[in-house]
């Protein structure tokens, strides 16, 4: 201890084994954060053993943690060892500081609440067995500790605190004279419990689970126990009372890794309050053997009982799959609000069979979005690529996006099973966000139009392609009376007259009177108009001058009302004879 430089306790343990009794036991435990079993409970059948079991105490070097949990379960199971002995049992716990285990207790309040439950119940143990605790506080600077006070209290043990280690072998003779005295009063109770004992009812419990089922190491276990009497289960029952029903799990060490209350509330890893089944839950943290000790403590009719069971049980090592995020990932990724990102995940599974893993994703302080489900397959070393959504409500700047998954079967561990990864959000562009929209929709706008254009210009060309083109020159005796752009018009039939009642599309001022029409017929269109297209257009000349229409090309010449008129149009078939007379093909009436 800091407060025993001298190590005087050692020689005071050796004192104290020299006053001891032909047929008295001893064991002698040094702790701290660890437990050194200098002497197991050993038996003192005649005094030269003394000398024996005094050689067996070695001086160890103090250190500064105090788990007292730790030293008195491995006090309880030693003393347990020797429950058939009639010897009264008691236990000195010398210490020299207040209860601290260690810097996670010191830092974590769950962790000293869970260590102080825990505490409390075994402490029940020692006190249900009727078994004292003295406790000697080396504590020159006059603290003191109101839990260990609190142990000795309920244990029917004392509580010493030393102002001075030179105190210490007077302490001890002081309580080598208190375990005598109460020797007789303690047997007596010890006496009065087994009689009571023999009184109570005959209380059974079934343990549900843990059963045969197979268990790994980081998985939820459920512990569920149901209290029988007479094979029957107890639930809703009036008559009965259960003051504390209590679970202590143990490893192949026989190292108490838990002991906690069952209960029946509902709450707490119990499914339904009141029908009869009590529970807690466990999650082994290595593989090996554990075994339940479980312990009901209660009235039945009016008469105190006690039940008692336990199991063993194996705890496998899980198979394991491995997760790895894109390295590119890690590095931060980039997003716009109101987009999303794909997150390529590699997965190694040395499992062998298929298993099914659940991801799911929360960014900021939204809620988890609804889990995918991925399988993968045995000695699997594929990937799978996942789209996280990053919504419109994200605050702009950077971001943690905590990525979780979970195996949905049993025996399989999922390293890591859950990821930190940072984002970087941007904010919101309309344009960008909606980039392929906007190009799908202006490729289709463009190819409308496009098409549009197209047949507005085919329409365009076609209907430019059956109006009349070309010009006629009218000649008198050699000389050019009049000259007549046909195209003006625009028409697919121009009425030419030197008559105004007539209605003609061109009125020409000559004597006498005259009139005929031009018309055409276009053909079939052979290409694209504007690239070389044509409608292959035939212009004709019809009048009461000829007995049929007249077809004219480039260059032909037609006689009506004395006068010669010749018909130009670079486009209009050629004729093969220029300045042929139409009349030579058709005849006339003139």
């Amino acid at each position: 201890a800091y407060n025993d430089r001298g190590n005087l306790r050692f020689d005071v343990v050796k004192s104290f084994i020299d006053r001891l009794h032909i047929g008295d036991s001893i064991g002698v435990l040094h702790f701290n954060t660890d437990i050194d079993v200098q002497l197991p409970i050993t038996e003192i059948k005649e005094n030269e053993d003394k000398a024996l079991l005094q050689d067996k105490i070695r001086t160890i070097r103090a250190r500064k943690d105090t788990d007292v949990l730790l030293a008195l379960t491995t006090a309880l199971e030693s003393i347990r060892d020797r429950d058939s002995s009639q010897n009264t049992k008691y236990c000195i716990l010398v210490t020299d500081g207040e209860i601290d285990p260690g810097p996670e207790f010191r830092r974590d309040e769950g962790v000293r609440v869970k260590y102080y439950r825990d505490l409390g119940l075994l402490v029940d143990q020692y006190e249900d067995n009727i078994w004292p605790i003295f406790v000697v506080f080396l504590s020159p600077g006059g603290r003191e500790d109101d839990f260990l006070k609190d142990i000795a209290r309920r244990t029917g043990g004392n509580f010493y605190n030393l102002r001075s280690i030179n105190e210490l072998e007077d302490i001890f003779s002081t309580i080598f004279d208190r375990i005598d005295d109460i020797k007789d009063q303690v047997g007596r109770a010890v006496e009065a419990r087994q009689a009571a004992k023999e009184l109570m009812p005959e209380m059974g419990m079934e343990i549900i689970s843990p059963g045969s089922e197979k268990y790994y190491k980081g998985e939820r276990m459920n512990i569920e126990v149901q209290i029988t009497h007479g094979g029957r289960r107890l639930a809703w029952d009036q008559s009965l009372s259960v003051e504390s029903f209590t679970v202590e799990v143990l490893n192949k060490g026989d190292k108490s890794l838990m002991s906690q209350e069952l209960n029946d509330s509902g709450n707490h890893g119990d499914i339904r309050a009141g029908d009869g089944i009590y529970s807690a839950s466990f999650i082994p943290e290595s593989e090996g053997d554990f075994e339940f000790r479980i312990r009901a403590k209660g009235v039945y009719e009016g008469r105190p009982f006690i039940a008692e069971d336990s199991i063993e049980i194996e705890v496998l090592a899980p198979s394991t799959i491995t997760m790895k995020v894109d390295s590119a990932a890690q590095g931060g990724i980039e997003v716009m609000q109101g987009r999303g990102f794909r997150l390529n995940l590699d997965f190694k599974s040395d499992a062998d069979s298929r298993q099914i893993l659940e991801i799911s994703w929360s960014l900021q302080s939204n809620t988890p979005k609804e889990p995918i489900k991925i399988a993968v397959f045995p000695r699997d070393t594929g990937g799978e690529t996942v789209v996280i959504p990053v919504p419109r409500t994200v605050s702009i700047g950077k971001q943690s996006l905590i990525l979780s998954v979970r195996p949905l079967g049993q025996g399989i561990l999922v390293e890591p099973g859950e990821q930190v990864l940072d984002i970087q959000v941007v904010p919101y562009n309309f344009f960008i966000a909606n980039k392929t929209i906007i190009y799908i929709v202006s490729g289709v706008l463009g190819a409308g139009l496009l098409l549009y254009g197209y047949f507005f210009f085919i329409s365009f060309r076609k209907n430019k392609a059956r109006t009349i083109k070309g010009k006629i020159t009218c000649y008198k005796d050699g000389k050019v009376v009049k000259r007549i752009n046909l195209g003006r018009v625009g028409k697919q039939r121009i009425r030419v007259s030197t008559i105004k009642d007539m209605e003609p599309d061109i009125l020409i001022p000559l004597d006498p009177p005259l009139t005929f029409e031009i018309f055409m017929e276009s053909g079939d269109l052979t290409s694209v108009p504007g690239l070389g297209a044509s409608y292959r257009p035939k212009f004709f000349v019809r009048g009461d001058y000829w007995d049929e229409p007249m077809e004219l090309k480039d260059g032909d010449s037609f006689i009506a009302g004395g006068y010669n008129f010749t018909y130009h149009y670079s486009r209009a078939k050629t004729s093969a004879s220029p300045g042929r007379n139409v009349l030579k093909d058709y005849g006339s009436k003139y």
